[in-house]
């Protein structure tokens, strides 16, 4: 029913039934009605007044002139309309009558308290159209019981519906009334159940005894307790926690009969704040356990939170840093270069690392710190947090051996330089002496005893031999001392010059030389000519009793943590095809390589053209392979064989001086690459080394030095 006063229409009397017609009698009822001793009203079904009377103008002020044709709203206090609205509603959808005692407003202002009788009003069809009332006003009397009887609705409204624990007790502390939240608690189905009992009745003696004090104490001193957080233990041995306030309860004379009380459950409180105790104990016995410095700074450099090794290092305890800036605590430089990184750590989306000087008992200490920025909401950083790690023993020995580097390397140099001028100024005695030894030979041969031509073989063979270690020690010495620059080239080009050079070579040991495509690298083709010819050399003479194979081919480098596994899936592949075609040699006395005149070229392939990288970026670093099907090597002595005149066989069984590998790691090494070997026993071995890669070019165009 709608009880807003209508602006737009004006007052004015309508009398009318809803046929429109005056019926018979109505200007006797109308009468009646006006001289009716009680307050008359009339509304239409949307809650208009129809009808008011000469009662009702003398206890509202308002004249039928004023009121006719506005809605009830007109005479209600606003609190009042939504109940007025479900009152007139629930009178028209039943059509029963319903006595109410309520509001209405005066002209004047003031309110009067009043009890309404509705009924619903039917036409001369028997439908309903609308609704009849009748008001009187209250007396004092009537309106104080009027009051009570709201309060105890209000209050019974309170104590069936809050959440929270209300209860009433008298001076022995015994339930006069309790709410219906607090009955659920007690596992009661009404709350009239508790009346007489105590907190004995439903809890543990630990707080039943506990409460039974705080109330006798009130009592005693009629002063509150306010916010005390409880812990309730129950007889099943659960645990809640309540906020609670009790108080005094006073009569209308001001003694005091008993006590009443709220609580409110704060278990789950109780139960997050306990976890996040928990969590951050955890948290801090983490950060007091690692060696590193852990701290945490708000925006404005306040800090929040350090960890024991703060604490320890700086001699300052938790609650004397917290709060406190770094200007608090270091020099004013240093807390300035500490802010300008936090700083920075606060704009930056990801971790920032930092080298800080920090003041120590022993002097200046160097820290490597990682800070990062804590945010709440994207780009609402609200803190920084810290950790540094004490490297200072870590920069001191960087120092130490980039000295060591340093002298190590001057140390080389003079070496190199020693080796070179002695290699070189011993040529020529020795060659005097080699000379004149073999000239005796010559000369005195089958002159002398048997002995004397002994040893004088003996000093001729021994003099060819310190030729060929000098000759070695200075090829040696020669590749450090190289000057030439790194330029592009094909690296086809100092192979073939390799395969060209140890062509007899290769037709005597009747070697098979399968070469694949190589690419352009940075590289010097004197000294990677050497490089291939040393490596390949080294096939020729380490061969196995089965026909000798050898192979060449590039690949580009992976990434390092892929290479170690691919070369030696590799290396295993090499070695199953080593065995699967494994042939004993001709026996002694079969048919020897003819003579040099007659030597057959070696099997090689065409010469071949560059390899060329699969699509997708180019390699930076290129590996070059040399493989054999010859006697292998040990695993353990893959270190000793790149030593200078370290050799594992006598030079009964193989010839040489040892220095071979040693060059070729010299050369790699000066071509800032690396090399190593994949080998068994018996199972053949490859040599693997790295080159920078390079463009192809027409023409070799300027250079690269390392």
């Amino acid at each position: 029913m709608k009880l807003e006063p209508d602006k737009h229409r004006a007052p004015g009397p309508t009398a009318r039934s809803s046929a429109g017609t005056v019926e018979p009698g109505a200007d006797y009822y109308q009468r009646l009605v006006q001289q009716a001793a009680e307050p008359m009203v009339s509304l239409n079904v949307d809650g208009r007044i129809q009808a008011w009377n000469t009662a009702a103008t003398q206890l509202t002020g308002w004249s039928a002139h004023e009121i006719v044709g506005q809605p009830l709203g007109r005479l209600l206090p606003p609190d009042q309309h939504s109940s007025w609205a479900a009152v007139a509603d629930r009178v028209l959808q039943r059509q029963q009558p319903e006595q109410i005692q309520t509001l209405w407003v005066h002209k004047d202002g003031s309110r009067l308290a009043v009890s309404v009788q509705l009924w619903p009003v039917r036409n001369g069809q028997g439908a309903v159209d609308g609704l009849g009332l009748i008001a009187r006003q209250l007396c004092a009397d009537q309106q104080l019981n009027a009051a009570l009887l709201q309060d105890r609705d209000m209050m019974a409204t309170l104590m069936d519906t809050i959440p929270d624990h209300i209860y009433f007790k008298d001076r022995q502390s015994r339930f006069l009334r309790i709410s219906r939240s607090l009955a659920r608690a007690f596992k009661l189905a009404d709350p009239a159940e508790a009346v007489g009992k105590t907190d004995f009745d439903f809890f543990t003696a630990e707080h039943a005894q506990q409460a039974f004090a705080d109330e006798q104490r009130i009592l005693e001193t009629g002063q509150p307790l306010v916010n005390r957080e409880e812990k309730e233990t129950w007889p099943d041995g659960s645990v809640t926690w309540v906020s609670t306030t009790k108080q005094c309860w006073r009569d209308q004379t001001g003694a005091i009969i008993g006590t009443f009380g709220i609580s409110r459950d704060v278990t789950a409180r109780k139960l997050a704040e306990h976890q996040l105790r928990q969590s951050q104990q955890r948290l801090q016995s983490i950060l007091d356990h690692t060696s590193a410095v852990i701290y945490m700074k708000d925006a404005q450099g306040r800090y929040l939170l350090v960890n024991r090794q703060f604490q320890q290092l700086f001699r300052l305890t938790q609650e004397q840093i917290v709060g406190k800036t770094d200007f608090d605590v270091f020099a004013p430089a240093v807390a300035a270069a500490l802010r300008a990184n936090d700083l920075a750590a606060l704009a930056s989306d990801t971790p920032l690392q930092f080298e800080e000087q920090l003041p120590q008992d022993d002097g200046l200490h160097t820290y490597l710190s990682v800070k990062f920025r804590l945010q709440d909401t994207p780009g609402g950083a609200y803190a920084v947090c810290g950790i540094s790690t004490d490297i200072t023993e870590r920069k001191r020995a960087e120092d130490a051996l980039r000295q060591t580097a340093a002298e190590l390397a001057r140390s080389n140099a003079d070496l190199e330089q020693f080796a070179y001028a002695a290699s070189h100024d011993l040529q020529e005695p020795l060659r005097m002496i080699a000379s004149y030894l073999q000239l005796l030979q010559r000369r005195y041969a089958g002159r002398l005893d048997a002995t004397a031509d002994e040893f004088i073989g003996f000093a001729v063979e021994g003099a060819k031999r310190m030729q060929g270690l000098i000759n070695d020690l200075l090829a040696y010495s020669r590749v450090g001392r190289a000057t030439a620059p790194l330029v592009p080239i094909d690296c086809n080009q100092p192979l073939q010059a390799a395969l060209a050079n140890l062509r007899m070579a290769i037709a005597e040991a009747n070697a098979t030389v399968v070469v694949q495509p190589l690419p352009w690298v940075l590289g010097d083709t004197t000294q990677l000519t050497q490089l291939f010819q040393n490596l390949i050399s080294n096939c020729l003479k380490f061969r196995a009793q089965r026909p000798l194979r050898i192979d060449i081919w590039a690949r580009p480098a992976p990434s390092p943590g892929a290479l170690a596994q691919d070369t030696q899936a590799q290396i295993q592949d090499q070695a199953a095809t080593v065995q699967a075609t494994a042939t004993q040699r001709p026996p002694t006395g079969a048919a020897q390589p003819p003579s040099d005149a007659h030597l057959p070229a070696p099997a090689l392939e065409p010469a071949p053209r560059p390899a060329r990288h699969p699509a997708g970026p180019a390699p930076a670093q290129w590996i070059i392979s040399v493989r054999d099907n010859g006697i292998g090597i040990d695993p353990e002595h893959f270190d000793q064989i790149f030593l200078i005149f370290r050799r594992l066989h006598t030079r009964d069984q193989y010839p040489g001086s040892g220095v071979g590998l040693s060059i070729c790691k010299r050369i790699v090494e000066r071509h800032g690459g690396r090399i190593w070997v994949e080998s068994q026993p018996g199972q053949g071995a490859v040599f693997h080394f790295t080159l920078r890669a390079a463009e192809p070019v027409r023409a070799a165009e300027g250079s690269v030095s390392l």
